[in-house]
């Protein structure tokens, strides 16, 4: 199963130690493949893993924030955005662990794509 897993916290342990976990078993996880990349490339993943993690960060923030202090727990209200969090936090963790294994990722054909409009160069494809 190759699908990224987020280790769940409790009230005892420390959210960000908690994700800088998986984080960091993703990168190492991924080194040895990023390391024979060119300069460029990696430069680029790093700059946009930075990136997702800086967000993946934001999100869970604003996830804590939703949370009812007296019940610990999320109104109904508050349901349909805590579900977009989530699914905004899956998807940049899904990117942040193809950039740092040096798995294909959209975020970095994305980049590419952009830098081909700027460059006056119509073909996306390479």
């Amino acid at each position: 199963d190759n699908e990224p897993k987020m280790e769940r916290s409790s009230p005892e342990t420390d959210d960000e130690s908690s994700n800088s976990n998986w984080l960091e078993e993703w990168a190492m996880e991924g080194a040895k493949k990023i390391a024979q990349l060119d300069i460029h490339e990696r430069t680029q993943r790093t700059l946009l893993a930075e990136m997702a993690e800086d967000k993946i960060y934001e999100l869970n923030i604003a996830l804590e924030e939703l949370v009812d202090e007296d019940t610990g727990e999320i109104q109904s209200r508050d349901m349909p955005q805590a579900k977009e969090i989530a699914r905004q936090t899956r998807s940049l963790q899904i990117q942040y662990r193809a950039l740092v294994t040096g798995e294909p990722s959209t975020m970095l054909q994305a980049m590419a794509s952009l830098k081909n409009v700027e460059d006056g160069n119509d073909d996306v494809t390479s």
